[in-house]
């Protein structure tokens, strides 16, 4: 599925084989003590294992938030994906939401924060989800000098995507294994 196409009922009946369970419950909306429903659902993923997706939305205030939680501990990895074609750009990976992503060639690097969120991607999405982190960046910054463009800092002749998660989480499609030059590296001995 490309970054842009929705969910068609065809992918949603294909996400509903692996659910393993379901529940349903009401709290009070931390922002306007509204009702806030949640949704917790289990899932068994092909690539990520078994995962919580908590859905959370107010009717009050409207407030609203998703998170994609996995619950399996994998071995700590490294992933360095090299994109010199058009065509690498549409490599598909995984990034948890405790995995850090550098781009060593224009010195750009972005850490999991509190709110970081877990995401199914390809690097053409991952670039521009870097360059709206930069863009909410310039926003809450005083100094209006921040004008990065990341997309236009990316050499030619090509760049390193690495994605780092101690979770191990993380990881590139199989399918994608043909594309580009792909190393994964597992870290032995690191403490999580």
């Amino acid at each position: 599925m490309k970054e842009s196409e929705s969910l068609s009922s065809e992918n949603i009946e294909k996400i509903s084989e692996y659910l393993v369970e379901k529940s349903e419950f009401t709290f009070s909306c931390p922002y306007c003590g509204g009702v806030l429903h949640i949704k917790e659902t289990y899932y068994s993923i092909p690539y990520l294992g078994r995962i919580l997706i908590v859905s959370k939305k107010c009717s009050k205030c409207g407030y609203k938030h998703n998170d994609i939680i996995p619950l399996q501990k994998k071995q700590h990895v490294r992933i360095y994906i090299r994109v010199e074609k058009d065509e690498d750009k549409y490599i598909k990976v995984i990034r948890s939401n405790t995995a850090s992503i550098e781009i060593p060639e224009i010195g750009f690097s972005i850490h999991p924060g509190t709110q970081a969120s877990m995401f199914i991607t390809n690097i053409e999405g991952l670039l521009f989800r870097l360059q709206e982190a930069i863009n909410r960046m310039k926003i809450l910054e005083d100094d209006k000098k921040i004008t990065i463009n990341l997309l236009n800092r990316i050499p030619k002749e090509g760049f390193t995507v690495i994605i780092e998660d101690p979770l191990g989480v993380s990881d590139v499609l199989h399918e994608c294994l043909g594309y580009g030059k792909i190393i994964k590296e597992y870290i032995e001995g690191s403490d999580n």
